[in-house]
């Protein structure tokens, strides 16, 4: 189709397709040997000559031919192409030289036989003659003229390709915002938001660049379709400087740069609304002038970031310079500088910029969450190990005092009965609070956290406290009994509920011999402790504070815990701890 595509200018605006399709204007065509044509910025109209030859191989009889046997369709490769009418001869229609299909932004979409933004028109070819068909093309943007003509079938392959594209590119979207929002609702950090707006906003430039926004609501007009393209892409750019400062710590390290974007970044906004106020179409080009501007000091700061040493830097650069190639690709086709192709890739160049970028700069912000996490977890473990530290060294300590000054004062001449059982009930209780200060203390230690301590611990007890009894402890995974139970206060409890069953038999059991097992079974926790005491049940005994603590506790826990009598003789405590 090459050799047969001439372009005319219409600088009135006022010729019609009868005009067009004379003599008088035949001589007037320019022609091209080139696929895509670059008119670059026009107020005029411009037609379209296609003229499509007599196919070689043809037979004596045409209507045999492919080419006559399929219908056509022409598609539009410019997505910003404003209107476009397809004019075509209809051996259908008897009394009409052309028939005609509009496209284009403008065109109402319901009336369309594809309601797709690419779709212009489909027609079937003359039997009989040359045939020639007219494009009557009028954009206020960048004209591009490049269309396909393709059949049903390629035209069909072409939509599948360019929609699994979009899905691609419009559903990594949604994942990143979702993926941002999730980030900043849990840390409320700036550079998820401005990172959750940058990604929002450029997705919805793209969508409306497209046209899939005019597919599905329809087209209101030039004025408010373009100023929304340019607000959306303001506060992209907008967020884009927002993040950069955050993301290369500009206040921090480049104070007076700093203070520069931040006189910059109303000025773009504050242009958007003089062009909306004034509809003066120079300010579109100082909008994206300043665009650039915020694009270079960027691209600059970057640059001395990473040799400061700044750790994103890099990444930050790297992101950069997929939009860079990109812009770089599409500038170059749109106005003829570099001989590249007007095709799939380079119409989409800004598209997969865009995703590379936004890829890399996610992957960005998980590290930086992930820092942000392990800053905090290590700021709750230092806050921690600080409480555990006052703890023992001024609590503990005073109790100690008060418990070994309540035993002094018991050995004074002088004193009632009554007096010293009262000191003795005071050091008691001292003795036992500074007990019990050391296992929260213990347990508040960031450096008890793994499950290899808290096994390690239950152990020492156990050796401790059943030094006079034949006693087993074992575990059916050793010490990783306890990593499929993270939860600390839930160990606490177990720990304690531990603890208070050794204490009851070591006083009350009578019993030689203690079995201790650790296992899990059923996507549960459990704790076996079984003794050859005296035994009984747990229905049949009064509940003393030291049994009310244990159900307590396990019920603190999540789980269950069951006290009774066992076969043979005995005392059979098991706990369940749901995982």
């Amino acid at each position: 189709m090459e050799p047969y595509l001439g372009v005319y200018e219409d600088e009135t605006g006022k010729v019609g397709i009868n005009q067009i399709s004379g003599s008088e204007f035949s001589a007037k065509f320019r022609y091209f040997s080139n696929g895509t044509v670059n008119l670059r910025f026009s107020k005029s109209v411009i037609w379209v000559r296609i003229i499509i030859a007599k196919p070689p191989g043809g037979t004596q009889d045409e209507g045999m031919h492919p080419v006559f046997r399929r219908r056509w369709i022409l598609s539009n490769n410019d997505p910003l192409t404003e209107e476009t009418i397809l004019y075509f001869r209809n051996s259908e229609r008897e009394g009409e030289l052309f028939s005609e299909a509009r496209a284009g932004r403008s065109a109402d979409f319901s009336k369309k036989e594809i309601h797709l933004n690419d779709f212009t028109g489909s027609f079937t070819l003359s039997q009989k003659m040359r045939d020639t068909i007219f494009i009557r093309v009028k954009s206020p943007s960048q004209l591009i003229i490049s269309f396909n003509l393709l059949s049903e079938s390629e035209y069909a392959v072409q939509s599948a390709k360019s929609n699994m594209f979009h899905g691609i590119l419009f559903g990594t979207f949604i994942i990143l915002v979702i993926f941002s929002s999730i980030l900043y609702v849990a840390v409320k950090n700036n550079i998820f938001l401005y990172y959750l707006m940058y990604i929002t906003f450029f997705g919805l430039f793209l969508f409306f660049y497209h046209g899939h926004l005019t597919e599905i609501f329809g087209y209101t007009s030039k004025n408010v379709f373009y100023f929304s393209m340019l607000a959306l892409l303001t506060l992209a750019a907008v967020s884009w400087v927002l993040l950069t400062r955050e993301f290369l710590l500009t206040k921090q390290y480049f104070p007076s740069t700093d203070k520069l974007l931040v006189f910059l970044t109303p000025l773009a906004p504050l242009n958007l609304v003089l062009m909306f106020i004034s509809q003066k179409s120079y300010l579109a080009a100082i909008l994206a002038l300043q665009f650039l501007v915020y694009y270079t000091i960027g691209l600059v700061l970057a640059i001395f970031a990473v040799k400061k040493g700044i750790y994103l830097a890099k990444y930050y650069l790297l992101a950069l310079t997929g939009i860079t190639v990109s812009v770089f690709i599409s500038v170059s086709t749109r106005n003829n500088f570099l001989p590249f192709p007007w095709n799939f890739w380079t119409i989409n160049a800004i598209p997969f910029g865009i995703l590379w970028e936004s890829v890399i700069l996610a992957g960005s912000v998980g590290y930086i969450f992930n820092r942000i996490i392990t800053e905090k977890e290590r700021e709750k473990a230092l806050i921690r190990s600080q409480i555990a530290s006052d703890l023992h060294d001024e609590v503990g300590s005073n109790l100690s005092t008060i418990s070994l000054q309540s035993r002094l004062m018991t050995q004074e001449a002088g004193l009632s009965q009554k007096m010293k059982d009262q000191l003795n009930t005071i050091a008691l209780a001292a003795s036992s609070t500074v007990e019990t200060i050391r296992d929260i203390v213990w347990f508040i230690n960031p450096y008890h956290d793994r499950s290899e301590d808290l096994y390690s611990r239950m152990k020492e007890l156990a050796s401790g406290m059943l030094f006079q009894f034949n006693y087993d402890f074992s575990s059916s995974r050793n010490e990783k009994i306890f990593e499929n139970l993270p939860d600390l206060n839930k160990r606490r409890h177990i720990y304690m509920i531990f603890k208070e069953s050794l204490t009851n038999i070591t006083k009350h059991s009578g019993a030689t011999t203690v079995a201790i097992h650790l296992f899990e079974q059923e996507n549960s926790f459990r704790m076996n402790i079984t003794d050859d005491g005296r035994g009984f049940e747990d229905t049949k005994i009064t509940m003393g504070e030291g049994l009310k603590n244990i159900r307590n506790r396990a019920a603190l826990a999540g789980g269950t815990i069951t006290i009774g009598k066992r076969d043979g003789g005995g005392t059979e405590i098991l706990l369940e701890v749901p995982l």
